[in-house]
C-alpha cells in the first residue's frame, strides 16, 4: 500500500474563495489517497502567503525531504496550496523530479511530474495571477462581511472569532518545522548567542517564519517567548 503525506495551506488572510478551507483540502486529500489505495501518514497543515511559499520555505523543504527519507508521496488538493508564486513551482517540480518524489494534485487527478512542461507553466501562470486578483479584491473589499447565516457583521469580530485557529496553526508549525530544535542547535554552536547571531545562523540555513520572513531580533524574541522557554532568551 503507497503511503502519503498531505499538505494543506491556507493564507494568512481569511479565505475568500469556498472550497480552499484547512478541512475541504483535507477531505480532498484523504479521498484521493483512498481513490489509489494508499493511506495518509501524515496531513501537514500550514498558515501562510502562497506568494511565500519557497524552496528556502522550512515546512515546505522539510516536507520533501520527509517524503524522500519515509519513501512516501504527496498529496496536494490544487498546486497554489502548493504555492502561487510562478518562479517557485517550476523550481519545486525542478527538485521533486531530481530527488524522486511524486507530487499529486487531487483536483487534478495527477502528479505535477505527469504533466507537459505546457500544461504546468499554465496553471503555475494561472495560480500567480489569481494571487494578484487575490490581493486586488482583499484591498476592495468592505470592512463588513456577511457572516454564515447572512447576518452582517463587523470584520473585527471575525478576526476575534479566528484568534484560536491561527493560534492552533501557529502550534502546529513550531512542531512541523522544528523551530525549537533548531534554536536550541545555534545557542549550542555558537561561542556568545545573542538575538543577532541567531537570527543569521537560522537565516543562513534558509529558515523562515510561519510567514514566510526571514528572522530578524524582534520575531525571533517573540517566538522564544511563545514557545514558553524563557532560558532560552539570548543576550
Amino acid at each position: 500500500m503507497k503511503k502519503f503525506v498531505g499538505l494543506a495551506r491556507i493564507s494568512s488572510k481569511k479565505q475568500l474563495a469556498k472550497g480552499n478551507s484547512l478541512e475541504d483540502q483535507t477531505n480532498s486529500i484523504l479521498e484521493y489517497a483512498k481513490k489509489l489505495n494508499g493511506e495518509v501518514v501524515e496531513i501537514i497543515k500550514i498558515q501562510v502567503s502562497g506568494s511565500k511559499m519557497k524552496l528556502n520555505s522550512s515546512v515546505l523543504s522539510k516536507v520533501l525531504l520527509r517524503a524522500k527519507e519515509a519513501n512516501t508521496e504527496v498529496i496536494l488538493s490544487k498546486l497554489d496550496r502548493l504555492s502561487r508564486d510562478e518562479l517557485s513551482l517550476h523550481q519545486i517540480k525542478a527538485v521533486a523530479k531530481e530527488i524522486g518524489t511524486q507530487i499529486h494534485l487531487a483536483g487534478l487527478g495527477k502528479t505535477i511530474q505527469e504533466m507537459s512542461d505546457m500544461e504546468f507553466s499554465m496553471l503555475a501562470m494561472f495560480a500567480q495571477h489569481e494571487l494578484t486578483n487575490l490581493k486586488s479584491r482583499i484591498r476592495e473589499s468592505s470592512k463588513k462581511s456577511e457572516g454564515t447565516f447572512g447576518r452582517i457583521v463587523d470584520a473585527k469580530e471575525a478576526s476575534k472569532a479566528s484568534i484560536l485557529k491561527r493560534r492552533t496553526l501557529a502550534r502546529e508549525w513550531e512542531e512541523q518545522s522544528g523551530i525549537l530544535d533548531e534554536i536550541k542547535q545555534a545557542k549550542a554552536l555558537l561561542r556568545k548567542p545573542t538575538l543577532e547571531s541567531v537570527c543569521f545562523f537560522l537565516n543562513g540555513k534558509g529558515l523562515v517564519t510561519r510567514t514566510g520572513k526571514r528572522f530578524r531580533p524582534g520575531n525571533l524574541q517573540q517566538q522564544i517567548i511563545r514557545l514558553g522557554f524563557n532560558n532560552l532568551k539570548c543576550v
